[in-house]
């Protein structure tokens, strides 16, 4: 990706309320544009796993998130200030107090597999009372607990994972909310 992964902005300054960004999966966002001779060189559009631009800043809410950068570089952006660690950006900003920098273990990225993988800490982790959380993945698959990990989400259902796709471990416990 050669932007920011996930990008708030353009909203007139003073009418942001009530955004939330909650529960993805944002890595290596913009950290590296091909330069057209196989390597890369800094990416010239916005930076960083998550961005909330400054007119969008106000009445935002930014948790529960797993970000990482497998090189330096811009993790998160808030209005005008670019940050290099997640714990850089909460102790600024006060945003993402359940966030997470992490290898989010994806089962094969390289060959677009984002699905998770067992051990991620994006499992079982997600807040399932975060506005717009749905009762399904991305590949419509229900949520489920997997028994191997500890439940640390929030919400209704504690073991809801981030991200678009929930892990599928081989035995399976569902449960009813």
């Amino acid at each position: 990706n050669v932007s920011a992964g996930i990008n708030l902005e353009g909203v007139a300054s003073g009418t942001s309320t009530g955004f939330t960004i909650a529960n993805n999966v944002a890595v290596d966002n913009a950290i590296g544009c091909p330069d057209g001779a196989g390597g890369t060189v800094k990416c010239p559009r916005t930076r960083g796993n998550i961005r909330v631009d400054s007119t969008s800043q106000l009445g935002t809410q930014v948790d529960s998130d797993l970000v990482n950068l497998s090189t330096a570089g811009t993790m998160m952006a808030w209005g005008s200030t670019s940050y290099t660690s997640l714990a850089a950006f909460r102790t600024a900003s006060g945003q993402e107090p359940r966030g997470i920098q992490a290898d989010p273990r994806l089962a094969d990225p390289a060959r677009g597999d984002f699905t998770l993988g067992a051990g991620s800490p994006a499992v079982d982790s997600a807040d399932s009372g975060a506005p717009g959380e749905a009762t399904t993945d991305a590949a419509g698959q229900a949520r489920v607990d997997d028994p191997a990990t500890v439940n640390s989400g929030l919400g209704p259902r504690a073991y809801d994972d981030r991200g678009a796709y929930e892990y599928q471990p081989s035995t399976v416990s569902q449960v009813t909310p």
